[in-house]
């Protein structure tokens, strides 16, 4: 298997899991500052440019930082970190979604509305007139799950 990795949170999240599993993995990677994950090599490996992925010994491709974490954690580390059992990986995912819709996506969106928008809006659609309140809702969100 590869991992093909760069810079940002998403990446960064399986290499956590890695690291709090002990786990290694060949790594490669790449350098989206200078648009290589926009090139034709590796879309056509992960074609919406998205890192991080892993390669497959079988040739296919798994994109998604927690998909990442869930494929390794189900054949590599054998339910090590995600849970045991099914209810346990149940709330594992349950949470994850929770991070991930009331804080994750509104920051990420608010990030390339206002300090990121130099480096993404010729790379995707970035609305800076939302950048406030997604900013605003990402606070909240985070609010949210802290009373969980």
């Amino acid at each position: 298997m590869k991992l093909y990795q760069s810079v940002g949170p998403n990446p960064r999240v399986v290499l956590m899991y890695l690291a709090e599993t002990g786990l290694t993995v060949e790594r490669r990677v790449v350098d989206i500052m200078a648009s290589e994950n926009r090139t034709g090599d590796f879309l056509a490996k992960s074609p919406l440019g998205h890192t991080p992925l892993l390669e497959l010994d079988n040739g296919q491709y798994v994109a998604e930082s927690v998909a990442i974490c869930e494929y390794l954690d189900e054949t590599l580390a054998g339910h090590r970190l995600l849970g045991a059992k099914a209810e346990e990986r149940a709330q594992t995912r349950m949470l994850t979604r929770i991070v991930d819709q009331q804080a994750v996506v509104p920051m990420t969106l608010a990030f390339r509305g206002a300090e990121g928008l130099p480096m993404f809006q010729d790379r995707m659609l970035c609305v800076p007139g939302a950048a406030g309140d997604l900013k605003r809702q990402a606070a909240s969100g985070l609010a949210a799950i802290d009373r969980i």
